[in-house]
C-alpha cells in the first residue's frame, strides 16, 4: 500500500513545472522542525492525516513527504542520507475542498517551492523478490464477484480476500523485514481468497516458516534483479524557506 497518490511518470524531469502561469498552491503552509525529539518514543514514526482542506505530515522526513506526494515507496527513492534523518511537521491548508489527487499536486508544488526540490525518474537495475508460483499446485480460491477485498491477521496467519497477486506483492513490499520490492511474476490475473500460514509470526520474530517461502498457498518469493523506476532527488535544501 503506497503512502500517498499514485503518479504515472511519463517523462524524466519531475520538478513541479507548471502547465499554467501559476501552479496550484495551498493558501497557507506551516513547516517547522518536528516537535518529537530524536531518540525518544515515537521519534521513528511518521504520520500523515488528510482532510479535504489540509494535509498534516507529522514527524515526517523529506523522503516520506516525497513518498506521499508522488505515490512511491521508500525503496523507489534515491538521494542523500539526510533525506530520511531530518524530521518536519508540515501543515498546509486551503479554503476550498480538494480531492486526494489535487492535494498531492499542491504538496508537490509546496515541496518544490519551499525545499527547492528537483527530481527525476530513471530505470535502475535493483535487487527484487519475484513472487512466483511454486512447483506444486497453488491452493488459491477464486474470489466471487463483488466480494469485499480485505486483509487481516488471524492466529498469526495473513488472511486475504478478493486480492490479486499484484496487490499481494504490493502488500509484501511494505513489510519492514522485506528489504526489497516484491514484483508479481505469477502471471495470474484473477482475484483470490487465501491465507499465508504463520506469515505474521515469521515477520515479527522468525517463528514458523519463512515469509520468503510462502508455500502454504503454493507461492514463493525468489531473489532476482529487475529494472525498476527509481525517483532520483537531484536537489533539496536541508531547511525550507521561511513560513
Amino acid at each position: 500500500m503506497r503512502v500517498g497518490c499514485l503518479i504515472v511518470f511519463s517523462g524524466v524531469l519531475l520538478q513541479a513545472q507548471p502547465v499554467r502561469p501559476s501552479p496550484p498552491q495551498f493558501d497557507v503552509a506551516s513547516i517547522r522542525e518536528s516537535s518529537i525529539s530524536p531518540g525518544t518514543e515515537g521519534s521513528g514514526r511518521e504520520r500523515v492525516d488528510v482532510t479535504p482542506t489540509s494535509v498534516w505530515l507529522r514527524n515526517a522526513s523529506l523522503s516520506f513527504d516525497v513518498q506521499w506526494a508522488y505515490g512511491v515507496r521508500f525503496y523507489e527513492i534515491s538521494g542523500v542520507g539526510w533525506l530520511k534523518d531530518q524530521r518536519w511537521d508540515i501543515l498546509p491548508k486551503t479554503q476550498e475542498a480538494h480531492s486526494g489527487q489535487e492535494l498531492c499536486a499542491l504538496m508537490r508544488t509546496l515541496l518544490t517551492e519551499r525545499f527547492k526540490l528537483i527530481l527525476h525518474t530513471e530505470k535502475q537495475t535493483r535487487p527484487v523478490y519475484a513472487l512466483v508460483r511454486g512447483k506444486g499446485k497453488t491452493r488459491l480460491q477464486k474470489a466471487s464477484p463483488g466480494e469485499p477485498a480485505t486483509f487481516g491477521v488471524v492466529d498469526g496467519d495473513f488472511v486475504f480476500t478478493n486480492t490479486t497477486m499484484t496487490e499481494l506483492a504490493d502488500r509484501l513490499s511494505d513489510f519492514a523485514t522485506v528489504d526489497r520490492p516484491v514484483l508479481d511474476k505469477t502471471g495470474m490475473k484473477d482475484s483470490f481468497n487465501f491465507k499465508l500460514e504463520s506469515a505474521a509470526r515469521a515477520i515479527r520474530g522468525g517463528e514458523g516458516p519463512s515469509i520468503f517461502a510462502v508455500s502454504e498457498s503454493g507461492l514463493q518469493m525468489k531473489p532476482a534483479n529487475e529494472a525498476v523506476d527509481i525517483v532520483v532527488i537531484d536537489n533539496a535544501d536541508k531547511k525550507p524557506s521561511a513560513n
